[in-house]
């Protein structure tokens, strides 16, 4: 005897269920099982705030080996928490990376001992080199890396006592930030006066000659050319007209001033600057320094290079737009005129030097037709600070760092127009509570009339 009609179709339907059931559990086990095996992560914020940047990525390629950090936390600090998250991060792609916890109230001698700050710190370990840091964020754990994968110091040295730009100083036309900034990235900074002390540290990797603005004595001059005679790196910051007394040095590496100052027309976009304002967005695309460079660098009265024949190979690194010119007479309010002894653009304002040493190694000079570009009052303008970076790390031989940039936090520091500003109070403040209360009023006198 067959079952009932009903019968049949209640276990036809349990049947169907349960097998739809045991499909959806399938499925989600499958997928808990393959989620401990791969992992996929999409970051849509602007600035990449879940994730690290291209930069922190390409650092980490280029540690081999483990990295150790030992974090100095009360154990009911909420910094843990932010820390593992931030360490997470670093983690996906370097999975050798260690974090471990110390509670500085259980561990007090060592606490004593390392003089822990009662706010806490973070010891970043890599190799026989460590590293410690009070304030930990994305940049400053960077740096920290960047500064431990260097291995050995770097050593960039300042010629001074020519009125020339100080690295470290704070004024409008020093060159303090940039200074700051090279320390920041495991760099020693030191300046050196010829005239006291007749030598140039053995250990320099990079001599900045920073905008001279009187001649060098003749055993100063001689002490520079016997710097780049033995293979040293250079890095000459020029102005117009102004050679420091250095025209042998310019003559070994077979270059020579175009007279005047490079007037640009197009800079004017920027504002209200004037002629004597150079953009630069022509870079040369193969060398190292400027591959892949997208950004336009501001120079405030720059001077144009020309090459001669000499022993060194050269690659012009920016150039001038066609519309520019050399000035040479006053750039206020000139108009180009060749009659004049005006030199018509497009004009090399930054080159690149190099040739073999003996052993086989690259030497490598660099020339900028101007030194305000890297002052505190225009490093932050286009591209600049990231140009002044790029050629450090080339001259010093760290090419495997070139591309590791600064990463603007482009979604923390939101303005507001004055007239945006006030559209968003009056929306917020009176349109959004108005709707609210006649939406609840509307609901109301609906029910009221049921």
């Amino acid at each position: 005897m067959s079952p009932p009609e009903g019968r049949r179709r209640f276990e036809t339907r349990w049947l169907s269920g349960a097998a739809w059931y045991g499909v959806a559990l399938a499925l989600a086990t499958a997928a808990a099982l393959l989620s401990q095996r791969h992992y996929w992560q999409l970051d849509v914020t602007r600035a990449e705030r879940n994730s690290i940047s291209a930069a922190s990525r390409s650092l980490l390629q280029n540690l081999p080996g483990a990295v150790q950090l030992t974090a100095y936390l009360a154990t009911g600090d909420p910094g843990r928490a932010a820390l593992r998250k931030l360490v997470a991060r670093y983690q996906r792609h370097k999975a050798d990376i260690e974090l471990a916890f110390v509670d500085p109230s259980r561990a007090p001698d060592t606490a004593r001992e390392l003089s822990i700050n009662p706010g806490g710190e973070l010891f970043v370990r890599y190799g026989e080199a460590q590293q410690r840091l009070r304030f930990v964020n994305e940049q400053s754990l960077t740096n920290a890396l960047l500064r431990l994968a260097r291995g050995a110091d770097r050593w960039v040295v300042f010629l001074t006592g020519h009125g020339e730009r100080d690295p470290l100083g704070d004024a409008n036309h020093a060159l303090g930030d940039w200074g700051k900034r090279l320390q920041l990235s495991g760099y020693r900074l030191f300046q050196q006066s010829l005239a006291l002390a007749a030598v140039l540290p053995d250990n320099t990797n990079v001599l900045v000659i920073a905008s001279a603005r009187t001649a060098y004595l003749p055993g100063e001059i001689a002490l520079v050319q016997d710097y780049l005679q033995r293979g040293g790196n250079l890095l000459w910051l020029l102005e117009p007209n102004q050679l420091g007394g250095l025209t042998a040095l310019a003559e070994a590496l077979g270059m020579r001033l175009v007279p005047g100052v490079v007037a640009d027309p197009g800079a004017q976009r920027l504002g209200n600057v004037g002629l004597d304002f150079t953009l630069a967005a022509d870079f040369a695309a193969e060398h190292p320094v400027t591959r892949g460079f997208r950004s336009i660098c501001v120079l405030p009265q720059a001077t144009a290079i020309r090459t001669l024949d000499s022993g060194w190979q050269v690659t012009p690194l920016m150039r001038s737009g066609a519309q520019s010119w050399a000035e040479a007479g006053d750039v206020a309010n000139a108009r180009f005129d060749p009659q004049a002894g005006d030199t018509a653009g497009p004009l090399d304002l930054g080159l690149a030097f190099t040739r073999s040493r003996s052993d086989g190694s690259e030497q490598r000079v660099a020339v900028i037709g101007d030194g305000d570009f890297l002052s505190n009052s225009y490093i932050d303008n286009g591209g600049n600070l990231e140009l002044g970076l790029k050629l450090i790390n080339w001259l010093s031989g760290d090419d495997a760092f070139i591309e590791l940039q600064r990463q603007p936090d482009l979604d923390i520091d939101v303005r507001l127009s004055l007239p945006l500003l006030i559209g968003y109070g009056f929306a917020f403040l009176l349109v959004l509570p108005l709707a609210l209360f006649g939406s609840g009023a509307l609901v109301w006198y609906r029910r009221r009339r049921r």
